[in-house]
């Protein structure tokens, strides 16, 4: 084999990621995925007040956390609640799915 064809095999092969998570298409998906790759917890917070907003609804919200191991180690509906109370952002604390959630005592 030529050192070209030999160069050409290796790239292909390690072109082919077989464990790549699939991009998600949604802006909801997408901000829950973001936020599992985020590097500080206030980026990971920031993005998952957006996705509140975003995914509309606390089922959805819901199964994209659940999508993306590791992304809250609290139940989702008390995050939810919290960031519906304390979110700087208006959006969050409006969204649809804070009425979902009971407000804590």
């Amino acid at each position: 084999m030529t050192p070209f064809a030999v160069t050409a095999v290796l790239a292909m092969t390690s072109c082919s990621a077989e464990s790549a998570r699939p991009v998600a298409t949604d802006p909801c998906g997408r901000r829950v995925a973001e936020a599992a790759d985020a590097i500080t917890i206030s980026e990971q917070v920031r993005l998952l007040d957006e996705a509140i907003y975003l995914c509309g609804f606390l089922t959805l919200f819901a199964a994209e956390v659940d999508a993306n191991d590791g992304v809250l180690n609290v139940p989702v509906e008390d995050f939810v609640r919290r960031r519906c109370e304390l979110s700087p952002i208006d959006g969050t604390r409006a969204a649809a799915m804070c009425d979902e959630v009971s407000p804590t005592e």
